[in-house]
């Protein structure tokens, strides 16, 4: 194992976060770099709202988006581990309409016709590991841009509406294309049936307050949403802004709590749960995750591709200019980014939120990690 320079990672980070904020490309971030349980690196800088210049506070909370699917993956791995259900159930078994899916595709005149029948072959581990073609691609996202609000009232009105609707981009089992809301609402919705009671009771009951982490959550009280940041944007001309709140109606009087984005949360609990992780799934006395259940999690599924596969709900690196074989990890559509380096025992995670330079090819993302590999051995 190599160890971490802490002295010279700490001057990196802010630095680089500086000169980020100095250009506008940032308006403030949180990262958290840990080695061997031990924080190395805790770097705070820029606004929580950058128009009314209020400095970023520790505490700051952040729309985790993305960020949300490996919590979603574990609450389907803990429903596993006490025999309500099995990653190789069919998804029929939960939604009736997926024993009689097509593929679709386009016709001349841009209209979504069925293809190839797919039969009753999609499984549990199909949706978290983004090997379903449940909103991939052309088809998937035009029907799913179809839906209305009524139609997203629930976690339950969403999925039914897949299930009567939906056709899938490709044949499961035969790729892996990305499924950003779909799928892992599908997960969701089976913790819920499976367990009955909601899903975001279920994850707070069995995760997240088991862990202390109450500053990670789908229904942020009226306080935490005082110390939740404005989202960033660059106008034209390449200056940056923030917006008040916009998004906070989503999370505000609604049932719909999205597995694949529905939670808000800290850089500090967030990093919490990523020392649960590294640490075998547990953390401090509290077992989350059995050890079982979180090597099927970092696992690849299938190898896709030279440079990433998925485990469950997490990209696991095989090839990478700056992550280790075996890392895993995942990002958020709004700039949070975090990963696990097992063979280093290092946890990272970085937190902003931004209009742009979001996901796991954002450059803060990408420079983030070659600042923490260039300070280590």
């Amino acid at each position: 194992m190599k160890k971490i320079n802490a002295k010279s990672l700490n001057i990196a980070l802010k630095e680089r976060l500086l000169n980020d904020i100095e250009s506008g490309r940032v308006a403030g971030a949180r990262e958290i770099v840990m080695q061997e349980g031990k924080v190395l690196a805790d770097v705070c800088e820029g606004y929580a709202d950058m128009e009314n210049k209020i400095p970023l506070a520790s505490d700051a909370i952040f729309r985790l988006a993305s960020m949300t699917k490996p919590i979603t993956a574990a609450a389907v791995l803990i429903c596993e581990e006490r025999g309500l259900l099995s990653l190789n159930d069919k998804i029929s078994k939960y939604f009736p309409g997926f024993k009689n899916k097509y593929v679709g595709k386009m016709d001349e005149n841009g209209n979504i016709v069925k293809g190839e029948p797919v039969g009753d072959i999609l499984r549990i581990v199909n949706l978290l590991t983004h090997s379903n073609g449940i909103v991939t691609g052309q088809v998937g996202h035009k029907q799913f841009d179809s839906m209305t609000e009524k139609d997203r009232v629930s976690l339950k009105s969403a999925t039914e509406w897949y299930d009567k609707n939906l056709m899938l981009d490709f044949m499961p089992d035969t790729m892996a294309a990305y499924s950003g809301v779909a799928a892992f609402d599908l997960a969701a919705r089976i913790v819920e049936i499976v367990t009955e009671m909601p899903f975001n009771e279920f994850i707070d009951q069995n995760i997240l307050l088991p862990l202390g982490l109450s500053d990670i959550t789908c229904t942020p009280t009226d306080e935490q949403w005082q110390r939740t940041v404005k989202m960033h944007y660059r106008d034209e001309n390449g200056a940056g802004h923030t917006n008040d709140n916009l998004y906070r109606k989503r999370f505000e009087n609604i049932e719909y709590f999205s597995g694949g984005a529905c939670l808000v949360g800290t850089a500090e609990a967030y990093a919490t749960f990523a020392s649960m992780l590294l640490n075998g799934g547990e953390y401090n006395g509290v077992r989350i995750l059995s050890e079982d259940s979180l090597l099927k999690m970092k696992t690849p599924y299938r190898l896709w591709r030279n440079n990433e596969n998925w485990g469950l709900g997490v990209r696991v690196i095989l090839k990478d200019k700056n992550l280790p074989e075996g890392a895993y990890g995942w990002s958020g559509a709004y700039g949070t980014h975090f990963w696990v380096d097992d063979q280093n025992k290092i946890i990272a995670v970085y937190m902003k939120n931004s209009y742009y330079d979001g996901g796991s090819g954002a450059l803060s993302a990408c420079r983030f990690e070659e600042d923490v590999y260039k300070n280590l051995g």
